[in-house]
């Protein structure tokens, strides 16, 4: 009697855990993976396909008024030339998108960390410093036509009267390296312990980075 008693009161209790065993150990499998205790690839891939869904719900349909993309695809290429486009180009074209476009802020996703020698003003400064130092009609002929081939420069001329963004990269591990120059940092070292610290980066010549509204990461 006292033994059928025991097994009929042991009963609920076996009905609770079986209820509720599963979903507590579920919740806690999730949450575990959630803090990156353990990983699992199919609630992974079920996470991104959420969060994907909830996107595409809440986006809206309507182009946004206020930007455009001006893409550089294979009609550009077809009718201007190969890439990389000469300095100069872009700096006509990035006049054009404020000054007959009626651009506000234009972002070039581009890092210009080496200089644009396509021109030969490198070859003829060389030149002029060497061989060709006491040709007082070679001299002046450079002169005058400076402006004309220092493609940096006019890139420069028209990042300076107009807001430009430019882009930049970080990187890290045995391979990394250091291109051109960053922005100032607008946080105090103190403010980012703690974060991932990079050992490499790609940045943009140092007048192009001093004369750009700002630079965002690529």
């Amino acid at each position: 009697m006292s033994t059928s008693s025991s097994a009929d009161g042991s009963r609920p209790a076996l009905d609770f855990l079986l209820k509720w065993l599963p979903g507590a150990a579920l919740t806690v499998a999730l949450v575990a993976h959630a803090w990156g205790v353990v990983t699992w690839a199919p609630v992974r891939q079920l996470d991104a396909w959420l969060h994907d869904t909830r996107l595409m719900a809440a986006a809206s349909t309507e182009p946004p008024s206020g930007v455009a993309v001006v893409d550089i695809d294979e009609r550009s290429l077809a009718a201007v030339g190969r890439w990389p486009w000469s300095r100069d180009r872009l700096a006509a074209l990035v006049q054009r998108l404020f000054e007959h476009e009626g651009a506000a802020v234009v972002g070039l996703d581009l890092i210009l960390a080496e200089a644009d020698t396509s021109s030969g003003l490198p070859v003829l400064d060389a030149w002029a410093a060497g061989p060709l130092s006491d040709d007082r009609q070679f001299l002046a002929t450079l002169a005058s036509r400076r402006a004309e081939l220092d493609r940096d420069g006019q890139l420069a001329a028209v990042m300076a009267r107009h807001p430009v963004v430019l882009g930049f990269h970080v990187s890290r591990g045995a391979g990394a390296t250091r291109n051109g120059t960053l922005p100032p940092p607008w946080m105090p070292d103190e403010a980012l312990a703690g974060l991932p610290r990079f050992d490499g980066y790609g940045g943009n010549l140092t007048h192009f980075t001093a004369v750009t509204t700002g630079t965002d990461f690529l």
